[in-house]
């Protein structure tokens, strides 16, 4: 097994990799899943190498000059048990050349210390994954993201503490971008991932347009909330992606470092449904859901079940498929959590059953967030003349409220059903 090694004046590295071909819908086999999660000295990055209709994805691990020893015990120690796929390892400094050193030229990366607002730095959330769709999966490229295990500091808690504090004390947004960044910056409280991402063509203009759609897609997700140009950064980074060292510093030097950190931060679930991405790429865009799914997935409380209930079965008498607790957990073989989030993943439009004892929810906000990741449609219906409160309040605000109450229970279907109709996200079989 060769290592190859990396030197400059700053820091000495070592580093290998595992290739492999995708034959499924996981990029990464659990087992070396397991490795990452296990090994938190080590910096990752994942390559897919992407041509027509041939997809191969590699994993680098690279770590600091004291643990070469580890490393390569590991990485050999790994491949002795590993039984679940044929890697490919490099034996030589030429294998590792042809197969890491051979990258497009045209280039791009997301960077996240690019925001202020009046000196105070803003954080966002937004993975450039996500937008790896079948629409260029006709052109050669290359994405890559580096990863770092996280796990917080009580320094970095301090601070964290102390930004939101500013934000609550100065307050020098609008309410909802207080509340956005403050959820942000919350994150880094808890265990993760930090990532940097990369993309790569062989044609100028496959990137220009790649960009562009970036850009449409960042403003349009999230420029009401004062982001008015995405963060991309067109270059050369054939240094981090040769190497797969992480380019950021995960130590705050300073306070404002901390949106920036934030911005970096993945929680093992959002990292890892990237790692089992079905099928191959998961576009962003609502539209591009597969309509033969047609699932709706219902959001409510315990106290309104009763029509909760009626309302699914008034769907599905209208040819809709719906995912409804506790009927569609029962039937799966996962965990509560991990069947919801299944659950909504599949979907691609969540009603949510709004009342005032819904609002105090605390497994409704939960699901609205999710929903909210992948982009999906969402429909609050309201039972009761009462605004929603907390984390409703503003997870809900942007969307079209329905209202049910005052009103007789056909109407507000017929007009529910007009909705999903003008939304064309799903197949009405029997129109």
């Amino acid at each position: 097994m060769y290592m190859a090694h990396f030197s400059n004046e700053e820091s000495e590295l070592y580093s290998i990799f595992f290739k492999w071909s995708l034959t499924d819908n996981q990029i990464i086999p659990k087992d070396l899943i397991g490795f990452i999660k296990s090994h938190n000295l080590f910096d990752y990055a994942i390559r897919l190498n992407h041509e027509i209709n041939i997809t191969q994805a590699i994993l680098l691990i690279n770590a600091e000059s004291k643990y070469k020893e580890y490393l390569i015990n590991s990485c050999k120690d790994f491949l002795k048990i590993s039984d679940s796929i044929n890697f490919i390892v490099p034996n030589s400094s030429s294998d590792y050349d042809s197969c890491i050193m051979n990258l497009p030229k045209y280039q791009m990366r997301v960077r996240y210390d690019v925001y202020k607002h009046e000196d105070i730095p803003l954080g966002f959330e937004f993975q450039l994954f996500e937008l790896l769709s079948n629409k260029i999966n006709k052109a050669k490229f290359v994405y890559q993201i580096n990863i770092r295990l996280y796990k917080p500091h009580s320094e970095t808690v301090r601070k964290v503490r102390k930004f939101i504090a500013r934000l609550n004390v100065e307050k020098p947004f609008t309410n909802e971008v207080n509340l956005f960044q403050t959820k942000l910056i919350s994150k880094l409280n808890n265990e993760g991932f930090l990532a940097c991402e990369f993309i790569a063509f062989d044609r100028k203009s496959t990137l220009k347009s790649f960009t562009n759609d970036f850009s449409d897609q960042f403003i349009s997700s999230i420029g009401h909330l004062g982001f008015q140009e995405a963060p991309i950064e067109v270059g050369n980074f054939t240094d981090f992606l040769c190497t797969g060292c992480y380019p950021y510093s995960d130590q705050l030097t300073e306070i404002e470092d901390i949106t920036s950190l934030a911005s970096q931060f993945l929680n093992e679930n959002k990292l890892f449904d990237f790692f089992t991405l079905e099928p191959f790429f998961k576009a962003t865009s609502i539209n591009q859901k597969n309509k033969s799914q047609s699932i709706i997935f219902i959001s409510y409380s315990s106290s309104d079940s009763k029509f909760a209930i009626k309302l699914c079965d008034y769907l599905e008498k209208n040819g809709l498929t719906c995912w409804i607790a506790p009927r569609n957990i029962e039937s799966d073989i996962l965990p509560y959590t991990e069947a919801i989030e299944r659950g909504i993943s599949r979907a691609c439009i969540v009603i949510v059953i709004c009342s005032e004892i819904a609002y105090s929810s605390v497994h409704i906000p939960r699901e609205i967030d999710i929903a909210l990741e992948n982009k999906l449609l969402i429909i609050p219906i309201r039972l009761q003349d009462i605004k929603p409160i907390g984390q409703l309040n503003y997870l809900l605000r942007t969307c079209q409220w329905l209202n049910a109450f005052d009103r007789d229970f056909g109407d507000t279907m017929n007009e529910l059903l007009k909705r999903l109709r003008n939304h064309d996200l799903i197949t009405f079989p029997y129109l």
